[in-house]
């Protein structure tokens, strides 16, 4: 899974900013570092979103000019999910009872920097209606 942002060489350091994610930019002096960088942003911005209950912009397609910054599908399914919460007036608390999750697989379903169990994820969708259906 992919954002898009703009690459733009500027004097010495290569500046990042994402169209989508107003605020959300750094910069570095090689190629490599700034996409580490975007990448660490990226996940920092979804993060904020997450802790101030905002939903965040889903990936759109690329534009020219601009560059795929990687995201982990499981971070997209963490942030689809935030997402549906948010538009059906679930509160975390809800979804836990429906889905009988203790407080640890609740804080590693919506934390971005750990891991969780497709199992749960998948319970969690089916709960809020939208079972999750996975294809290659």
């Amino acid at each position: 899974m992919y954002y898009y942002a703009i690459f733009t060489k500027e004097e010495e350091a290569i500046h990042v900013s994402f169209p989508d994610l107003p605020g959300v930019s750094v910069s570095a002096y090689s190629q490599r570092k700034a996409m580490v960088r975007a990448e660490r942003w990226l996940l920092y911005a979804i993060d904020r979103a997450f802790e101030r209950g905002e939903a965040f912009p889903e990936p759109r397609p690329g534009r020219p000019g601009e560059t795929a910054v990687y995201l982990s599908e499981l971070v997209y399914l963490k942030i689809l999910l935030h997402n549906k919460l948010l538009e059906l007036g679930i509160s975390r608390e809800e979804l836990a009872e429906g889905i009988r999750a203790n407080e640890r697989q609740m804080f590693r379903l919506f934390n971005i920097y750990r891991q969780v169990h497709l199992d749960l994820l998948a319970k969690a969708f089916t709960f809020l209606g939208t079972p999750l259906k996975i294809s290659i």
